[in-house]
């Protein structure tokens, strides 16, 4: 199903109407969609980086580069999430939470740890590293 039929689903299981929505079937997101998100937050990115630079502010694109490293290390993704496992059996592999989209904590802890880093270089400050 394309991602446009896919909102219709979702609008008529607002009005109420029993809807069965399946999981099951292929992913929702076509390769045009998928390549138009990844343009825009791209372009967000350079945006962002581009306002930071001309204020003086400090910049770290902490997300994706710590995503970006943990892509070849063993468990950190699931290529085919299990989504009958329960959330503990980390479903969508050991960087992301139980929605899938989300950072786990541990993520999260790198994704800190690179953002106090920016900015202790940034502006000379000490802030303690995150353990």
């Amino acid at each position: 199903m394309s991602f446009a039929y896919g909102f219709g689903l979702l609008a008529t299981a607002q009005t109420g109407t029993p809807t069965t929505l399946d999981c099951t079937a292929p992913p929702v997101d076509e390769p045009p969609e998928v390549a138009f998100f990844v343009r825009l937050q791209l372009e967000y990115n350079g945006i962002i980086q581009t306002l930071a630079a001309a204020h003086g502010w400090a910049f770290s694109d902490s997300v994706n580069t710590t995503l970006d490293s943990l892509a070849g290390v063993p468990n950190q993704f699931a290529p085919f999430p299990n989504t009958a496992a329960a959330c503990s059996g980390s479903p969508f592999g050991l960087a992301f939470s139980c929605d899938g989209i989300h950072p786990s904590q541990a993520t999260q802890r790198l994704i800190a740890r690179k953002l106090v880093r920016a900015i202790n270089e940034k502006y000379g400050s000490a802030i303690p590293p995150v353990p």
